[in-house]
């Protein structure tokens, strides 16, 4: 966002009147087209004005184009015109709430009122132009903006980059799991091979056995021809014969077996890595969800009229997702984490409860903790199992909602507020992260 930077030669307004936009100084207009306008609002403007911006132009090129045009100056006098009424009929409301308001702390408490509501855009615009707003207030207010808009991004920043090294790691698993399917077919038709060998040769085995024993059964009926002993040597070299031929059948069956065997193996572990790519597939996509719900709830926080580098941007209006001052306890979770849940909480107009989960908080308070909130979320990876049994007991005996978080990440807890409150549009969070 574009820093504050204060300007003698355009005052803030002057004989007590409220200043239009292009009187505030330079500074303030990139704040105000970011916070106050959507880009839908900005295209109507222009096109009404008979400003028609080019359809290559970026989302960055349209917010430097109207923060040129706030100044109301040249060619853009009429545009920024334009601008101004339409911040006064959207925000009148806004104005009128404020305008009684004549000392700093009358300002300074219906400004933390729009904060903790979540209602930045109109209370914004009308202490701007205030005519009686002191500097202090409307810094305060201006780095309020600034700030919020760095919270929302550094967080939504975390998660895209846990999205990428996903996407580098499921990418990865892919290749290794073609490589590995190639080698098992491979292997596969190779053993496929050798048992069709195998199975020749035992039928070979088989025929010839049975080619002896009727030979065998021949000699022992014939009852002409050599002597005794004559037939006694043809019958025992036979038998030996039979013999040999035995236990080279025994032996391929042996081998056959082996091969099955180790045929066997190879589709097991070829179906092991194939559970291990479905499991991968999966996480991607619920990280994938979470992340685009993060980015639909930084997108409601701080304005679709976002730029880059050093301009920030903030909320439209008003969150679509309002917790109607509802209690939510968070079990669990790691310490640092937990003034950032607060801080999203409060923004939503709800209550935010902590507990450890044990650490240092003692795990009977949770009882007493379950039934102060209206609702209880804890992640799967940093709680207790025994804090877990004391959450689900509690809550059954009281009637209280849990919801079990797959991680204890910002976007994870996002997520299951949206479940909490069954909501289908522009989800804080995304779907379910366990059965509950």
């Amino acid at each position: 966002m574009c820093s504050r930077t204060s300007n003698p030669d355009q005052p803030k307004s002057g004989n007590g009147r409220r200043p239009k936009l292009w009187d505030l100084p330079p500074a303030f207009h990139c704040s105000v087209v970011g916070t106050c306008f959507s880009l839908g609002e900005l295209d109507a403007l222009a096109l009404k004005a008979g400003f028609e911006p080019s359809p290559r132009m970026t989302d960055y090129a349209k917010h430097v184009f109207f923060v040129q045009a706030a100044k109301g100056e040249g060619a853009h006098r009429r545009l920024g015109k334009a601008m101004h009424r339409l911040l006064e009929k959207k925000y009148a409301a806004a104005v009128a709430r404020f305008r009684p308001a004549r000392t700093e702390e009358e300002l300074d408490g219906l400004w933390t009122r729009a904060l903790d509501s979540g209602d930045i855009s109109g209370p914004y615009w009308a202490l701007l132009t205030h005519a009686h707003a002191p500097e202090t207030t409307i810094e305060r207010a201006f780095g309020d903006v600034h700030m919020l808009s760095h919270l929302a991004g550094a967080s939504n920043r975390t998660d895209i980059r846990q999205l990428d090294q996903l996407a580098r790691e499921k990418s990865a698993l892919e290749r290794d799991l073609d490589k590995e399917r190639s080698k098992r077919r491979q292997r596969i038709g190779q053993l496929g091979e050798r048992i069709a060998a195998l199975k020749r040769a035992l039928d070979a085995e088989r025929a010839q056995r049975r080619r002896c024993e009727a030979e065998l059964q021949a000699l022992q009926s014939f009852s002409g021809g050599p002597g005794p002993e004559a037939g006694e040597g043809v019958v025992g070299g036979l038998m030996t014969r039979i013999a040999e031929q035995a236990r080279d059948l025994e032996g391929v069956r042996r081998r056959l077996t082996e091969l099955e065997g180790e045929a066997g193996d190879l589709r097991h572990r070829n179906g092991s890595l194939l559970d291990a790519f479905d499991q991968a597939r999966m996480e991607m996509g619920e990280v994938t969800r979470e992340c685009e719900a993060l980015e639909a709830q930084l997108k409601a926080l701080v304005g679709t009229g976002a730029c880059s580098g050093d301009c920030g941007s903030a909320g439209e209006s008003r969150c679509p997702l309002d917790l109607d001052g509802r209690c939510i306890l968070f079990v669990g979770g790691r310490s640092r984490q937990a003034s950032h849940f607060q801080a999203l909480v409060e923004r939503l107009n709800g209550t935010f409860l902590h507990h450890d989960g044990g650490l240092e908080q003692s795990i009977p308070r949770l009882h007493a903790a379950v039934a102060k909130a209206d609702a209880v979320l804890f992640p799967a990876d940093c709680v207790s199992h025994e804090a877990t049994q004391r959450i689900k007991q509690a809550c059954r005996q009281q009637a209280k909602p849990y919801t079990v978080l797959r991680r204890s990440g910002l976007s994870s807890f996002a997520r299951g507020l949206n479940d909490m409150l069954g909501l289908s549009a522009t989800p804080v969070g995304s779907v379910p992260d366990a059965a509950h």
